[in-house]
């Protein structure tokens, strides 16, 4: 019997990225560093004890299941939704082919999304960010898939003071001074903050659909920001 099987889980080729780049970039079981840039595509790998059929999937989705951290790219669902536009699939990112990107506009790009990890999974992306050094540093690979480190000090703020992070359900803002400040993440309809603090759109890359978030504290303090629908 021959055929293809839609995977569900990790393939090899995928367990082998996810280890490489918990050595890599999360040493105490955290990344750091910036977020990881994942790139997707149709991942297919020979299934053992079935010598024409293949396991296919969609590379690295689920990555933040194994893994803590924030990661960019690879998407499964919400391919063609306006927050789509920050994906990279299929040699596509933000909105533009990955060929068409220098050394110069592809670093621009990681510091308005504050990328500071790429995983690769075609050969052409591979090899162009390798074109890319000193910038960015080949790590390891295994055929299509590379992890590269970019150089850049990691911020998710793209204008102001203070810290940011996020996790699966919050964005928290640490505010050393109570001024404005520009996080890179979304904004999108429906965002509150607790405690109160005005919450705005801000046009940070001209390309996008989705603008950043602007957040205007009445303080110092920590600033939690979620969405109700």
């Amino acid at each position: 019997h021959s055929g293809d099987y839609l995977g569900a889980g990790l393939g090899k080729r995928e367990r082998w990225a996810l280890e490489a780049l918990r050595v890599a970039a999360a040493p105490a079981g955290r990344v750091t560093d910036g977020r990881v840039l994942l790139e997707g595509d149709l991942l297919n790998e020979p299934v053992e004890g079935r010598p024409r059929s293949w396991w296919t999937s969609y590379s690295f989705v689920g990555f933040e299941r194994y893994l803590e951290g924030e990661f960019i790219g690879a998407e499964a669902t919400g391919i063609g939704l306006k927050e789509g536009y920050a994906s990279f699939w299929r040699g596509r990112l933000f909105g533009r082919e990955f060929a068409d990107y220098d050394r110069e506009s592809f670093l621009r790009m990681c510091d308005l999304y504050d990328i500071g990890w790429i995983v690769t999974a075609r050969d052409d992306t591979r090899q162009r960010l390798e074109s890319f050094a000193p910038s960015v540093t080949p790590i390891t690979s295994q055929g299509s898939i590379g992890i590269f480190r970019v150089d850049r000090s990691a911020s998710r703020i793209w204008r102001g003071t203070g810290s940011a992070r996020g996790d699966a359900s919050d964005i928290r803002l640490e505010s050393t001074d109570g001024s404005a400040a520009i996080v890179k993440y979304h904004w999108i309809p429906g965002l509150t903050s607790t405690p109160p603090a005005r919450l705005a759109p801000a046009n940070v890359d001209p390309d996008s659909p989705t603008p950043f978030l602007e957040i205007q504290p009445p303080g110092p303090g920590e600033y939690v920001i979620g969405w109700e629908p």
